[in-house]
């Protein structure tokens, strides 16, 4: 990949949730986490970052209820065809997918890209195949697997500004950020000369990453990560990197669909 001409934020469905769920003292109305992907555009080429939710999860299998039952998913553009459509592309144009961690938000569509070349970590590789041995996971949103797949491992220590992280080169202008917490060796991605991280998962909403917000988390909002510490120690390097001036964009922050660069 070269000459990053573009990085969209679409959004492929979402999900309501009580903020009391989440955060102590917050209110019980249900606020929106769309479920964000990230196009990224060059000279050459389209690639996406995560897939969303699919149409699958809503009406294709039973299996994939209770999934339903927590939570409420939002029912409208959940179609990525739509969503590729602004753009003037289908999923064919789309030749390298990048998985952030593998969550029912984030690999939706993602039988739809088996042309392509897929990109994530052996962590998330594993829980992959195992999802691929669930027939309704399988058929609601990963399909068959793509025939070219990149693992990867976080083989260097990169530092931003102070601020160390295990980190991974992708090209010469990404590089994939370990941002465990939410989900183990969950993938992050730095586009260095943007100053611009696509942080995924590492929190809800931006307002919420200090420590100081981090206390008002609820047990429930606690137990769904991965490891509470890690979670807590990715936010606080995010924040710093914040305050030095990098832009963070979260999935599920309630931003509206836009050019980030």
């Amino acid at each position: 990949m070269s000459g990053i001409d573009a990085i969209y934020r679409v959004h492929i469905g979402g999900c309501y949730v009580k903020e009391n769920l989440i955060r102590y003292k917050a209110s019980p109305t249900p606020i929106f986490f769309p479920a964000s992907c990230f196009l990224i555009r060059t000279q050459k080429q389209w690639s996406i970052v995560d897939c969303g939710y699919s149409e699958g999860i809503l009406k294709r299998h039973w299996g994939l209820s209770i999934y339903r039952k927590i939570m409420t998913i939002e029912d409208y553009q959940l179609d990525l065809i739509s969503a590729l459509d602004k753009f003037a592309i289908t999923p064919a144009d789309i030749e390298t997918v990048y998985l952030t961690h593998v969550h029912p938000d984030h690999i939706g569509h993602l039988y739809r890209f088996n042309h392509a070349h897929w990109i994530m970590t052996e962590v998330a590789y594993r829980q992959l195949l195992r999802g691929q041995r669930i027939k309704p996971v399988k058929e609601a949103m990963i399909g068959s697997l793509s025939p070219n797949i990149t693992t990867i491992n976080y083989s260097k220590l990169l530092e931003i500004e102070g601020v160390s992280f295990n980190a991974f080169p992708l090209n010469s202008e990404m590089i994939a950020l370990d941002l465990s917490g939410h989900s183990r060796q969950m993938m992050g991605i730095l586009f260095p000369q943007q100053k611009l991280i696509l942080a995924i998962d590492a929190n809800w909403r931006k307002e919420w990453m200090s420590s100081e917000e981090l206390k008002r988390y609820t047990l429930a909002a606690r137990m769904v990560q991965s490891n509470w510490q890690q979670y807590q120690n990715t936010n606080q390097k995010l924040s710093l990197l914040s305050e030095k001036g990098y832009q963070i964009e979260l999935t599920h922050d309630n931003q509206s669909e836009s050019r980030l660069f």
